[in-house]
């Protein structure tokens, strides 16, 4: 049963490795990172991260992270971006008792790497909460989201 697994795995990876850099239906783009569009005439609102689309699920969500609707693009470019998982309903920006903040979705912190990439993503300073070292420490650590124009 385990080499049922590994051979499964194997292929898997040859398959992610033969399609990258090809035409697989979508696009990415990073130059687009830290926008919050949606598609002409409809309703749904992405965050771009990593040059894929994550869909901001409720308004609650939105209410949690971001200053205002102000920040929403609205442009038909949005449509070939990849679909990238959506953040989870209860979304939020945390820190510990430190200066790194991060934004926390899907049981995952990524730590917002600077001032110019959490403004750039029209995140909201007020609405960064609070907690332990101790639970910040806890809460498995993805990739830093950084825009490509920021300053280290």
């Amino acid at each position: 049963m385990g080499t049922v697994y590994v051979w499964l795995t194997l292929a898997l990876l040859y398959l992610v490795h033969i399609t990258e850099g090809r035409h697989t239906g979508c696009e990415r783009d990073t130059s687009l990172d830290g926008t919050l569009m949606r598609y002409p005439g409809h309703y749904a609102v992405y965050q771009i991260i990593d040059g894929c689309k994550h869909r901001v699920p409720r308004i609650r969500t939105y209410e949690n992270l971001y200053k205002d609707t102000n920040c929403i693009k609205t442009d038909t470019s949005i449509r070939n971006l990849c679909k990238c998982h959506s953040l989870s309903i209860y979304a939020t920006l945390i820190k510990g008792s430190g200066p790194a903040v991060y934004l926390l979705s899907n049981g995952v912190k990524r730590h917002i790497a600077n001032p110019d990439t959490f403004n750039a993503f029209c995140f909201d300073w007020d609405k960064i909460k609070t907690i332990s070292d101790f639970a910040v420490k806890r809460i498995f650590t993805g990739s830093s989201i950084k825009i490509m124009t920021a300053v280290p």
